[in-house]
């Protein structure tokens, strides 16, 4: 019998998932770095990825249907959704000079002490600083 491969925790953002789920430019480069991990997030990325496909279809209508079921397919993968500390999130925000949005991801791999996998510039150099 194979041993299981362990995959650790890491707290992935919507600019990670979008990159994958709607084939942009950094799709590979998403794919990479979820291929060894489960993946945690706070329950707004489903929030974001509904607003990034909605962009999206709004953007080419000719290609509604098809980003209509890549974000389908994304809400069908393995992930584990958490709640975080508002307060938490908030004194973060505030200390890192990020959105709530943000630093609800920030605050959930701190709270993790998981890596954080953004391709939001601000965010990782929060994360980065923070760790």
């Amino acid at each position: 019998m194979a041993a299981s491969r362990v995959r650790s925790l890491a707290v992935v953002d919507a600019s990670v998932f979008g990159a994958l789920t709607f084939n942009e430019s950094r799709g590979t480069e998403a794919a990479g770095l979820l291929a060894d991990v489960s993946p945690v997030a706070p329950g707004l990325v489903r929030y974001e990825m509904a607003n990034l496909a909605r962009r999206k279809a709004l953007g080419d209508p000719a290609s509604a249907e098809l980003v209509a079921k890549a974000f389908r397919r994304w809400l069908d993968l393995p992930m584990k959704l958490v709640s975080p500390d508002f307060g938490g999130v908030l004194d973060l925000a505030l200390a890192a000079h990020l959105s709530a949005y943000d630093a609800a991801y920030l605050y959930v791999a701190q709270a993790l002490d998981a890596p954080l996998l953004t391709f939001d510039e601000q965010l990782d150099s929060a994360w980065r600083r923070l760790a």
